[in-house]
């Protein structure tokens, strides 16, 4: 059976940023229906249970009693206290211990951050990456390419590295995956690949390929992928020149 971690934080949507100031609140309700189209979601993957922590708002109750309809929910005992920072990533760490192979939270920013805080992370499943941009700014996979060999937006060439273990020897390269989540990957090889040209790739085992945007490609066994950078995609609008514009006139 799969298990999947919930966290819904009560706080968040409640700061007092958002009461001082024009921002929307979150309610307990809206909360539940987030819960009810998520859990809706997960009911599609075959042999799948949700586990949430007995948090004191209720909502991993209400998704035991109201949407067990759904698929199976299973809670563990957690702080009962209003949820900050320690308790979210203490949560997290909970769910892993539980058996949970993702973790999905609700809330904002600061949740994600706390959740990342937990150390929970997989890209030990990633065995090649396909760069056409590797900024040591931006946070997630490019992150890697960022301090292995930084490729930025005009440059006319993409960046394929593929992956290993510690026990290959390598140094690691430290990427950020996310606020707080500072991950080792180990190169095994890297090289650039100039702009039209494929790389193509297969799996005996199978696999996927997972795209910018979640977008995520199954896998045959040895079926091949070929991939490749081009300059015909879709226009891309740069907020720093648009913004400046009108100071040109």
């Amino acid at each position: 059976m799969t298990t999947i971690g919930l966290i819904i934080n009560p706080m968040a949507g409640r700061d007092i940023r958002r009461l001082v100031a024009a921002a929307s609140l979150q309610s307990a309700p809206e909360k539940m229906l987030t819960a009810r189209r998520l859990l809706s979601g997960m009911a599609a993957v075959p042999d799948t249970e949700v586990v949430m922590v007995n948090d004191y708002e209720g909502f991993g109750r209400y998704a035991l009693h109201e949407l067990g309809e759904l698929l199976p929910v299973r809670l563990v005992a957690a702080e009962k206290e209003p949820s900050n920072g320690a308790s979210t990533t203490d949560w997290a760490r909970r769910l892993q211990d539980e058996g949970a192979r993702v973790v999905v939270s609700v809330g904002g920013d600061g949740t994600q951050r706390n959740v990342a805080q937990a150390g929970l992370r997989r890209p030990e499943d990633v065995e090649q990456l396909f760069l056409s941009m590797a900024d040591p700014v931006r946070p997630g996979l490019s992150n890697v390419g960022g301090f292995f060999q930084p490729i930025y937006a005009d440059d006319d060439v993409a960046l394929h590295l593929t992956l290993g273990d510690e026990t290959m020897g390598q140094r690691p390269v430290l990427a950020v995956m996310a606020p707080g989540l500072v991950v080792p990957f180990y190169v095994k090889a890297s090289a650039t690949v100039d702009l039209n040209s494929p790389v193509v790739w297969s799996r005996p085992q199978g696999g996927s390929v997972a795209l910018d945007g979640e977008r995520t490609v199954v896998l045959r066994p040895d079926e091949p992928v070929s991939l490749r950078v081009e300059r015909d995609g879709p226009f891309v609008l740069d907020p720093q020149k648009i913004l400046a514009a009108p100071t040109q006139f």
